[in-house]
């Protein structure tokens, strides 16, 4: 039985064994997208994790039909299931097929990604509901995994399960285990304007540092808006505005740890990425949309000078679904 696999062996279709994230990312990668290599612990691995350690019996009260009382009841209950998960032991097959990929990966540090199976479907949406690890080593990656694996029951996610009518003791997950990407600028692109719905329009937000901070609403990142047609012949996306962010810390990777720092006061007010990388992400992004076929929320960061791909997913709450959208339009 296959429990890891390497993430440019995986596609689209992939999402029963690698989650969401991990089959969006793989398609990526297989479409010669740049995506920071690594690999995927398959959900496989996760029904073997669950299973040798008895968590499926043990926990089988845990999870009433209506899901959780309140609050209260879902902590008590999301408590219990995450001792179980970071107490027990991974069995050594897993433990084997991972070792054999973080040699093939050769890097000192990796990024650890949830990647829930039932992540951002047509109905609901799971961003940011369950946990990612940076700077993660071999010592720690394997607790790291099984955090991520604990992290379906948090209570939030309980609740949220409960809500959609999923069972969340049938859920399953994939972990995405990536080199770690020290970005110097890093952000969200949309390729259609979230708000306004408007399909000519994408937009870019950029901070200095790892894009967690943005993610976690900790800075303030410029916002650029671009007009993406005419697309064909292929032509860069046009920079219709720019609208800075003040920025007066960041969060940045350093020896295997992240922290804040400050951002040098002539930097604080400037624009956070050049407009060459603001045309060639735009561009990408264009491509992404095209690629999937629908619009595209993306997560990238830039190392080096050198753009990378670290999520996409699909942009749930547009009105409509026929965006005639493809490389073939």
């Amino acid at each position: 039985m296959e429990l890891v696999r390497d993430i440019r062996a995986l596609d689209r279709g992939d999402v029963a064994r690698a989650g969401g994230k991990g089959a969006a990312l793989g398609d990526l990668a297989h479409a010669g997208f740049p995506v920071p290599p690594g690999f995927v612990i398959l959900s496989t691995a996760y029904a073997n994790f669950v299973s040798e350690a008895g968590i499926s019996f043990r926990t089988g009260g845990l999870f009433p039909a209506g899901g959780p009382r309140n609050m209260e009841d879902a902590v008590r209950r999301s408590e219990e299931i995450y001792s179980l998960f970071t107490t027990a032991s991974m069995p050594g097959d897993i433990v084997s097929a991972i070792s054999s990929h973080m040699d093939e990966l050769r890097t000192p540090f990796v990024a650890v990604r949830s990647s829930a199976v039932v992540e951002d479907g047509s109905e609901a949406t799971w961003a940011g509901q369950f946990e990612s690890y940076l700077n993660t080593t071999r010592e720690t990656l394997e607790q790291n995994i099984k955090r991520c694996w604990a992290s379906l029951f948090t209570p939030r996610a309980m609740i949220y399960a409960a809500e959609m009518g999923i069972r969340a003791s049938q859920s399953s997950m994939g972990v995405v285990v990536q080199s770690m990407i020290a970005s110097d600028v890093s952000g969200v692109a949309f390729s259609v304007h979230p708000v306004t719905q408007e399909r000519n329009t994408l937009i870019i937000e950029a901070g200095l540092g790892l894009g967690e901070a943005l993610v976690g609403g900790y800075i303030t990142p410029d916002t650029y808006l671009l007009e993406k047609e005419p697309l064909r012949p292929r032509r860069p996306p046009r920079i219709v505005s720019k609208e800075l962010g003040y920025q007066d810390k960041m969060l940045v990777s350093r020896e295997g740890l992240s922290e804040w720092c400050h951002v040098q006061e002539s930097q604080r007010e400037t624009q956070k990425l050049p407009d060459s990388l603001i045309l060639q992400l735009a561009d990408l992004v264009v491509r992404v949309e095209e690629h999937t076929g629908s619009p595209v929320d993306v997560e990238w960061a830039v190392a080096g000078g050198r753009i990378y791909l670290l999520q996409s997913r699909p942009i749930t709450t547009l009105e409509g679904r026929d965006w005639g959208l493809g490389i073939g339009d």
